[in-house]
């Protein structure tokens, strides 16, 4: 891989010795790997014993090359080779968790893997695929995809229309912000359990007492095919639309207020204004506690073009002042302060306006008659209350719509079994709130001191989680910033790819399901013995957002100038000096908002954890799974114990909410 930085700088002189001892480097740790491989190969195949008892060596031995092939780049590249260490680490990484999945999903795709055939595994060519042509169930499942597909466009539609109004002026706006952004802290099966099962029972469900008192008997969400579709769909949009609307929110927020008021200027209002910032008047803004220089500066560029639009007629403005799609008020507030920006001769004809009339606040039924409110301004009140209950009756119901699962969880968990089967909702009114839901995981007032193997259980499934979650989100987040910087100033150059190819093929890790993957890294892991441990996890879960890591950074440093490195170049720092002391800086919000993401999708995943664990490595997300037993499902011990696993995010996202947002909009294309 070759880099070169897009600054002017010149070459290093590397002496033949050093590239020799960078060669050497090179090669003797690929022989090292090659020979390791080749004997645990030959212990496979049972053509000799080295004494392996799983393909950990291997591991290792790449790891070695690894570091080595790193190292090689600086001794004998020089200042080039420090250029590559940026994408290289990472690149290395990727490819090592991927190559082989990959292709051993390519091998079982064509291959007859019967486990219960004396045979083995047998190559059929496309006889897998003619079956699935065959198999309805193939293209009932594709059906179905197609329309969850399909449904992202509402859920876009949503988001960005919440996007759009977070993005004016209203009150209470960072308690909506927090609201809207919960859903996604939560982790998916806590959402099936408290949305799934819990809210849409039959029997006592608030959404099933609710569709009863509309009319509907018998409310069943999951009886027929396209009512399972449409439930499985809501439950995804409940999910994903506060992600859609962080990223729509952050770039609204990183449009220059300047074009806004210029479009508003020109006659845009509403929506059209910034595409999506609310105008001042809709979005509830005071003109009378506004600063008096923003609007002098309004008056002067209006009289500007007043000027421009009605050359030689600059004076007649004195008593024809007026800006469309303004109120009345602020314009009286404007054209009082228009004589502080209006040139000599209209002044002096604003100040002899003034000695005749006088101070038009003193004079307020003057100002009455001189200046006159349009039929648009008189008709401005019903507008403006319209627009505000349209907009905070949005605001307020899909507040309610993110914040009352986790109410209906949390007063759940205080229920006993006659208040559950009741539906009862408020306490101290329809239920007395007792302890019930957590004394059975030991963390009730009264069973704290105690000994109790439930407890001792979720305190070592949280501990995984948040060992695993961190450590996981703390690598993503270094190889991930480094990456980004070196594809966002250097050019490379990998054989065919270059920067796109090697960004997109970053970004391509996200582009299969984890389902397809499972078996070939059930098999990795097994050959690799890292089934059942933390550190299995945490590279796994590191690959999934190392990707999303790259794409926030990389739009981050993009955004910083260049100019910055260049001159702490010029004062003598390397380029790996000005990326620690003035770029890491800089760019320290997207990196917090890029951890937290990662922090949130790696303490949620369920799918890999319960297929690649056991009972060492388990986190909260496969024991809040686990729950329903033979006898049913206790709900008040499954609501604490989902609330229990979902607190420490909730924490996050009402604590580091403007962190995300800020960092994101850090990021965003300006």
């Amino acid at each position: 891989m070759s880099g070169e930085h897009l600054h002017v700088v010149s070459n290093d002189a590397i002496s033949s010795g050093r590239r020799l001892i960078g060669r050497t480097l090179v090669w003797g740790s690929a022989g090292v790997l090659a020979v390791v491989a080749l004997m645990q190969t030959l212990q496979t195949t049972g053509r000799g014993d080295f004494g392996f008892g799983n393909w950990r060596p291997t591991l290792y031995a790449y790891v070695f090359w690894a570091a080595c092939l790193c190292v090689a780049q600086v001794v004998i590249r020089g200042e080039q080779g420090k250029r590559t260490l940026f994408v290289l680490p990472a690149a290395l990484f990727v490819i090592s968790l991927t190559v082989f999945p990959l292709l051993f999903g390519l091998v079982i795709a064509f291959s007859d893997w019967n486990l219960s055939s004396p045979n083995g595994r047998q190559f059929n060519g496309i006889a897998n695929l003619r079956q699935m042509w065959g198999d309805p169930f193939y293209w009932n499942a594709l059906e179905n995809m197609v329309w969850y597909v399909l449904a992202i466009i509402v859920e876009y539609a949503i988001a960005f229309g919440l996007a759009l109004i977070l993005s004016g002026q209203i009150r209470a706006r960072k308690f909506f912000r927090v609201a809207f952004l919960l859903p996604l802290m939560l982790s998916p099966v806590a959402v099936s359990w408290m949305i799934g099962k819990s809210m849409l029972e039959a029997r006592f469900g608030p959404v099933s007492r609710l569709a009863r008192a509309i009319g509907i008997e018998n409310p069943s969400f999951f009886e027929t095919g396209w009512m399972a579709k449409t439930t499985i769909m809501v439950l995804d949009a409940w999910t994903f639309i506060p992600f859609m609307m962080i990223m729509l929110l952050a770039g609204l927020q990183a449009i220059p207020k300047e074009l806004q008021e210029a479009s508003r200027v020109d006659g845009a209002t509403g929506w059209k204004a910034s595409g999506g910032d609310l105008p001042a008047d809709a979005a509830g803004l005071d003109h009378r506690g506004a600063d008096p220089h923003h609007l002098q500066a309004e008056a002067g560029r209006h009289r500007d073009q007043h000027h421009q639009r009605r050359a030689g007629r600059g004076h007649r403005y004195r008593d024809q002042f007026h800006l469309p799609r303004v109120s009345g008020t602020v314009q009286r507030r404007l054209r009082h302060d228009a004589g502080d920006v209006l040139s000599c001769p209209d002044r002096d004809l604003h100040d002899r306006a003034d000695e005749g009339l006088g101070p038009l606040r003193k004079a307020p039924h003057m100002s009455a008659q001189i200046f006159h409110d349009s039929e648009a301004d008189r008709g401005h009140g019903a507008k403006w209350w319209t627009s505000r209950i349209a907009i905070y009756g949005a605001l307020i119901l899909w507040a309610l719509i993110c914040l009352f699962p986790i109410y209906w969880t949390i007063t759940t968990s205080f229920k006993m079994a006659p208040d559950v089967m009741k539906g009862n909702m408020v306490p101290w009114v329809d239920f007395v709130p007792r302890w019930k839901g957590w004394e059975s995981i030991g963390l009730s007032p009264n069973t704290i001191g105690q000994e109790s193997t439930v407890r001792a259980e979720f305190l070592k499934r949280f501990a995984n989680s948040a060992l695993i979650s961190l450590a996981a989100s703390l690598i993503a987040v270094v190889l991930g910033s480094l990456a980004a910087y070196g594809l966002s100033r250097f050019s490379y150059r990998f054989g065919f790819m270059k920067n796109d190819d090697i960004s997109f093929f970053f970004l391509s890790q996200l582009i299969l399901p984890p389902v397809v993957l499972a078996l070939p890294f059930l098999v990795l892991y097994k050959e690799l013995a890292l089934l059942d441990t933390r550190v299995g996890l945490i590279l796994l879960y590191t690959l999934t957002v190392l990707p999303i890591v790259i794409w926030i950074m990389k739009d981050q440093f993009s955004t910083i100038p260049t100019e910055l490195e260049e001159a702490a170049m010029v004062d003598g720092l390397g380029i790996w000096g000005a990326f620690f002391t003035i770029i890491l800086p800089i760019a320290a919000p997207g990196m917090v908002a890029a951890f937290i993401l990662s922090l949130v999708l790696t303490w949620n995943e369920y799918f890999f954890a319960a297929l690649l664990t056991s009972t060492h490595a388990n986190t909260l997300p496969v024991m809040v799974a686990s729950q329903t037993g033979s006898q049913g499902i206790s709900w008040w011990s499954m609501a604490a114990l989902s609330f229990a696993a979902i607190l420490p995010l909730i924490v996050i996202g009402v604590a580091l909410e403007r962190y995300i947002i800020k960092g994101m909009a850090a990021g965003a294309v300006k």
